[in-house]
């Protein structure tokens, strides 16, 4: 039994509000923040670094809304769905599906 042509390319709509926090986001991505300072922000080693041997926690991820920067390589961006894109090289609606926040139209 066959749906069609209508169901095989269903549509979708983002939405931001399903996505989990961004400590969840990041234990998805395998990070384990070394440690969450005053300001709010999770300190981790960054992914981004050519070679990926970091010994210190140069990169900070807001515990509240994901934004992001790391003051060895200057890498900033947006929300934890920005980071998320970045660190898997996955386009938006990939990111968008992994991280459970699109919505299907049926």
């Amino acid at each position: 039994m066959t749906f069609g042509k209508k169901f095989a390319k269903r549509k979708g709509r983002f939405n931001k509000s399903k996505i989990a926090s961004p400590e969840a986001v990041l234990a998805l991505l395998g990070l384990i923040p070394k440690k969450v300072n005053r300001a709010g922000y999770f300190e981790l080693c960054c992914p981004f670094h050519k070679g990926g041997k970091e010994k210190h926690p140069s990169l900070n991820v807001h515990s509240k809304d994901g934004n992001y920067k790391c003051h060895t390589c200057g890498k900033k961006g947006g929300d934890i769905l920005a980071f998320y894109m970045e660190v898997t090289k996955e386009n938006f609606v990939a990111a968008a599906k992994a991280l459970d926040a699109w919505e299907y139209d049926i």
